[in-house]
This record gives C-alpha cells, structure tokens and sequence, in this order.
C-alpha cells in the first residue's frame, strides 16, 4: 500500500514540475524573452526534470538547422540529412529503429508537427544509458512544450521578417519620392522647343535616367542613361550619375570631356563591374545646331519633314574602361519641325504574347507618322500604343522616353 502512495506522490511530483515548467515557458514567452532565454529554458527542463542529457533538436526556416544540441557528436551534426532520415516519420519513433548508425547514442526520435507541416524533429538520449523511458504523457508532454517553444520562435522570426518588410517598404517609399524628385519634370515649352517625357520604372524604383539642363539663355543640354541592374543599386547609382552629369556639365561646354569625365568617374565608383549607357546632346536655338555623343545607348530617333535619322556616332559604354578609347561629337543642322525621340532599350524590349519585341522599327514607324500632332496627344497615343502591343505580358524593364519638337 506504502509503495502504491509513494507512486503516487512521486507522480504527483512529476506532474506539477511539468506544469511548473509549461508556465515558466509561457511566462517568458508573454514577456517576450529571446530566443536564446526560451532554448536555456527549454534545454533545462529536458535534463533536469526528465534527466535526458544528450539532446538534438531541428527547427525547419529555409532549410533545417540544428538550432539546439547538447552532447552531440560533430560527425551527427554534419553528415545528417534530416529530409531523408527524420522527415519520413510523423510517430514517436525509437531511434534504434531508424534506417541509420547515427542516432544509436539517441532514444526517442520525437516529431512536432503543426498545421500539418513539420516544424520541428526533437531526438533525445542518455550519456550513460540512452534508455531513458518516457510514459505516453511525458511524450506527449514533450510534443506540447517543443510546440509552444518553436511556434514561439517562428512567430518571433515572422513578426521580425514583417517589421524589416515594412521597413523596407517605407525606405522605398523615401527613394521612390527622391528619385521622383530627380527625374526631370519641368521640361520647355515655348516658342523655340516643346517637350514631353514618359517614365515607366519596373519596380518601385529604378536605374534608368533623363535631364534636361539649360546651359545658358540659347543652349540647353539633353541627356538619358541606362544603369545596368535594377532595384537599389541601379537607383543609387543613377542618382551618382546625375549628380556627376550636372557638375561637369558646369566645368565645361564639351560634350566630349563630359563623357570623358563621366566615364572616368563611374569607373572609379563601380571598378568596372556596373556599366551605363548614356545618350547626350546640346543644341542651340539661335543656330540650330545640334551636338550630340551616343555612348553606347539606343539610337534615338530624328525626324524631319523628308527624313529619318538614328543618331548612332559617339563612344562605347561607361563605366566599362578606366579610359574611353576614342570619342566622336557630331554635329547636326536641325530644320523647323523636327523631332528628337530618345528612349531606353526597356521600350524597344517590349514583348508580346507571341515573343516578339516591339523593336526599333515600330519605335521609328510611330514616330515618323506622327510627329505632327500634338506632344499631349502624341504621348497618350504613344503609351497607348505599346501598351497594346504587350497585351497581358508584364513590362520586363524600366521604360524611358523623352520627345523633343524643334519649332
């Protein structure tokens, strides 16, 4: 009878210790104690009140990871492939049932599965015996606590994960606001040029670039860039790139060592790993004369009452060579009512659903046919007009168009 009492209150005993340890845990779990607080709190009631002293526990993020060990051989810790030797088991199993000499030091093979999904595979052993007996409860005791303390974590790395989401999110609402701000929006409209302008970036922000300066009371400076990449890096770099194009269009009128310039200076900023295309030009109202590099950009498009031109002649890329192996400026006489169409390679990439690219032709086909109409007309027709050609295909890239009427 003496015996049957004393099983009883050592079972009591036992009982209200688990208990006493599920509200320590959730007790540090309400006042948000860290990960590493709720491990040391959960590896001290594994070996001290259930007397297990070799413990292995995986938590499934992107890919498992031992996120607790105790006593564990290094060799376990590298050579196991817990999709192939744990994930299989939904039971408690024993591991000397397992397909594996790995685990023999271990007993239980204990899974946490929650929502139907594998959070986590607890194993558990003896140093001296490894045959540590649970009873039905003290497993399921083991499955509850390893629940609450994984679910807890993940909730922490979740709520972490949202916190930095809406970080970002706002940090790209600050530099889609800047770059805003960056993009020229005051363009000419008077009795010498009229002007317009279409920026379609393919994220929030993007790496493609136009300006227009005015350089003195008869010249103006016009100019568009395509960084390689997108998102932030070719955002910052675009930024760079603006700052450097208004300074040294300061220092000096050549077009030439601006691009020199230019190049020089990305090249010091991106040790060659990022390049820029980039169009420029200057042109003169009192003259006509239009002077312009292509350094490695999509042609842009001039036409006049009887032709069509791709202004093609300049240098190659920036950003690419510490030093430009030559440079061209050319120089164009302008007649009265001529257009300038500059564009990014993102308009003439355009697809469709049959794979085709809108392409140059298409780009020099519109312009030419409508080159008449009003610059409001032309650049709703214009959108229109390539918007119908994708269809339902995504833009795959920043889209930049900047038109140019010569009155």
């Amino acid at each position: 009878m003496q015996a049957i009492i004393n099983n009883l209150e050592g079972e009591l005993r036992r009982n209200k210790l688990l208990l006493t340890s599920l509200l320590k845990i959730t007790q540090a779990i309400n006042t948000n104690r860290n990960a590493a607080e709720l491990f040391q709190i959960y590896e001290f009631i594994l070996t001290s009140y259930l007397g297990f002293d070799k413990i292995l526990l995986y938590h499934a993020d992107i890919n498992w990871e031992a996120v607790l060990h105790r006593n564990v051989d290094t060799r376990i810790l590298q050579k196991l492939d817990v999709n192939k030797l744990l994930a299989p088991h939904t039971e408690v199993t024993l591991c000397n049932d397992l397909d594996t000499d790995l685990l023999l030091d271990f007993r239980y093979l204990i899974p946490v599965i929650h929502k139907e999904r594998p959070l986590a595979y607890l194993l558990l052993g003896n140093i001296d015996t490894g045959n540590t007996e649970l009873t039905k409860d003290e497993i399921g005791f083991l499955q509850t606590i390893t629940n609450i303390i994984v679910v807890a974590i993940e909730n922490k790395r979740l709520f972490k994960q949202q916190l930095e989401q809406e970080s970002l999110k706002k940090d790209l609402e600050v530099a889609e606001q800047i770059q805003n701000m960056l993009i020229a929006n005051q363009l000419p409209n008077n009795d010498k040029v009229k002007m317009m302008a279409i920026y379609k970036p393919h994220s929030t922000i993007g790496g493609d670039y136009y300006d227009y300066i005015q350089l003195n009371k008869d010249e103006f400076l016009l100019c568009m860039a395509d960084v390689t990449g997108k998102g932030i890096g070719a955002a910052l770099l675009m930024s760079n790139l603006q700052a450097l194009v208004r300074a040294i269009a300061r220092e000096s009128s050549s077009l030439a060592y601006l691009v020199k310039r230019l190049n020089e200076l990305l090249y010091d900023l991106t040790g060659g790993d990022r390049f820029v295309t980039f169009f420029v030009c200057r042109y003169n109202t009192q003259t006509r004369l239009l002077t312009y590099i292509n350094a490695g950009h999509n042609p842009p498009v001039l036409t006049t009452a009887e032709s069509l031109e791709l202004l093609t002649k300049g240098s190659t890329l920036l950003g690419v060579f510490d030093r430009l192996p030559k440079i061209v400026e050319t120089t164009l006489y302008v007649p009265f009512a001529s257009q300038l169409l500059i564009y990014t390679d993102g308009l003439t990439d355009i697809e469709n659903d049959k794979g085709e690219n809108l392409g140059i032709d298409r780009v020099e086909n519109f312009a030419k046919q409508h080159q008449n109409i009003p610059l409001t007309e032309f650049k709703s027709l214009f959108t229109q007009y390539f918007s119908n050609f994708k269809g339902k295909v995504n833009y795959t890239d920043d889209i930049s168009i900047l038109v140019c009427r010569f009155v």
